[in-house]
């Protein structure tokens, strides 16, 4: 499909559930996309027009054959679950003029192998927007080691990674948002660093066949809930969350961890 020169706008799901499209030619005159215009399509190549700066929710999910996207220098925003399940896509440009990125952006992009441009970390397997690590690259990989000068591990930034067996958190991250290593089914043990303040809801929900989780920090990291009331950080077949000897009872009364107390053990790191 050619779009006309007259056309400035697309709405809001305009192109929901064309499964047959697979290329659009979108004119310069465009300066909006609306939410999921284009989602469940099958587009393989997309360009997007030069004055559109907010790329909105949902706008490409599903579109699991595109392989090439060009993101315009004037972009500022890629909202939640813009290119959520494109599953061809294996690298993609930041522009210097993004500000932000939100979660879910890049989510179960399995064939995802680099990303370059802004905020992309110099093997380009991660996106760090100043001390926070938003979206990971996880094609290929089965072991990673996340850069030091991550503070805060984002919401989903690994969700869905699901070859990833090890993970490698530094000292120094203080904050583990919610889903940040959600249905990464082949991670079985995860290491909570002493310096971790806060865990958000469903973190390490892996869903595999067992999980152990080493919780360094003498003081229970404080449960934040988003949406729900229940925390539920751990979800695995098989639970183990071995915490400092000393602070056992301290983890099975503290709030929300007390669910998981038939799990707590004690350890002496």
């Amino acid at each position: 499909m050619t779009l006309p020169s007259s056309v400035t706008s697309i709405g809001i799901s305009a192109f929901e559930n064309s499964n047959k499209l697979s290329r659009i030619d979108l004119p310069s005159s465009i300066t909006e996309i609306g939410e999921a215009a284009f989602v469940s399509c099958a587009l393989t190549d997309v360009e997007i027009p030069q004055d559109v700066t907010i790329l909105n929710k949902r706008v490409f999910v599903d579109n699991s054959a595109l392989e090439r996207v060009v993101l315009p220098n004037g972009l500022t925003k890629i909202s939640e679950s813009a290119f959520t399940a494109c599953h061809s896509l294996k690298t993609i440009e930041i522009p210097n003029s993004v500000e932000q990125i939100e979660r879910c952006a890049f989510t179960q992009c399995r064939s995802l192998e680099k990303f370059s441009g802004a905020f992309a970390t110099e093997d380009g397997r991660a996106l760090i927007m100043g001390d926070k690590l938003v979206a990971f690259a996880p094609s290929g990989i089965t072991s990673y080691e996340i850069p030091r000068n991550v503070k805060i591990i984002g919401d989903t930034a690994f969700g869905s990674c699901t070859e990833l067996e090890s993970i490698t958190i530094p000292e120094g991250v203080t904050d583990i948002e919610q889903l940040a290593f959600s249905d990464c089914k082949k991670l079985e043990s995860i290491t909570i660093p002493s310096s971790v303040k806060t865990m958000g809801n469903n973190c390490c929900r892996t869903y595999g066949s067992s999980l152990v989780v080493y919780c360094k920090p003498t003081t229970p990291p404080t449960a934040l809930l988003v949406s729900q009331k229940y925390w539920g950080a751990f979800a695995a077949n098989k639970i183990t969350i071995y915490v400092p000897t000393e602070s056992v009872e301290v983890y099975k009364a503290a709030e929300h961890w007390s669910s998981f107390k038939d799990n707590i053990v004690g350890y002496d790191f």
